[in-house]
C-alpha cells in the first residue's frame, strides 16, 4: 500500500514539474505583449499629452498585469525618491528588482536594459524613437515565444506526466 501511494506521489511531482515548465512557455509571451502595450501608453503619455516621467510610470502601472505593474512602479519610485538618480538608473534597478519572478528571458531583459538608457534623458523625437525600436524588437521576441509555446508547452506537460510513470516502472 505504502508502495502504491509513493507511486502516485512521483508521478504527482513529476507531472506538476511538467506543467510549471510548460506555464513558462505560456507566460513569456503575455508578458512581452503586455509589456509592449505598456510601451503604448508610455509612448502617448510622453510624447502626445507631456506627462512628467513619474506620473507617466504611475499611470502605465495601473493599467499593467501584475509583474509588469511593479516595473513601472518601482521604476516610478526609485525616480521620486530624492535620491539623485536618473530615469535609466531608476528603470535599470526597478528591471533588476523584478527579475525573479518574471518569465522574460535575457534576450529579452537586455531589449528592456537598452531601452532605459534614453529613458529621461532626450527630446520628445528621440523618445518616440526609442520607444518604438523597444516596441519592434519586443514584438520579434514575442513571436519567438509564440514559436517556443507551440513547440514546448505540449511536450513538457506530456513529458513531465511520462517521466513520473517512467520512474514510478524503473523502481517498482
Amino acid at each position: 500500500m505504502l508502495r502504491f501511494f509513493g507511486g502516485i506521489l512521483v508521478v504527482v511531482v513529476c507531472t506538476l514539474w511538467g506543467l510549471l515548465i510548460a506555464n513558462n512557455y505560456k507566460q513569456r509571451p503575455l508578458e512581452l505583449r503586455n509589456l509592449r502595450s505598456m510601451l503604448n501608453l508610455l509612448e502617448t503619455e510622453i510624447i502626445y499629452a507631456s506627462t512628467p516621467l513619474p506620473i507617466a510610470l504611475d499611470k502605465i502601472a495601473k493599467h499593467a498585469d501584475n509583474n509588469i505593474s511593479k516595473l513601472f512602479y518601482k521604476a516610478r519610485d526609485y525616480l521620486i525618491s530624492g535620491n539623485g538618480i536618473t530615469a535609466d538608473e531608476a528603470w535599470q534597478k526597478a528591471l533588476n528588482d523584478i527579475l525573479n519572478n518574471s518569465y522574460l528571458l535575457e534576450e529579452d531583459t537586455g531589449i528592456l536594459k537598452n531601452f532605459g538608457i534614453g529613458l529621461g534623458c532626450s527630446g520628445k523625437n528621440e523618445q518616440l524613437k526609442n520607444i518604438q525600436l523597444t516596441k519592434e524588437l519586443l514584438k520579434k521576441q514575442e513571436l519567438k515565444a509564440e514559436q517556443d509555446k507551440s513547440q514546448n508547452e505540449r511536450l513538457w506537460k506530456t513529458m513531465g506526466f511520462l517521466s513520473g510513470i517512467a520512474i514510478v516502472l524503473l523502481i517498482f
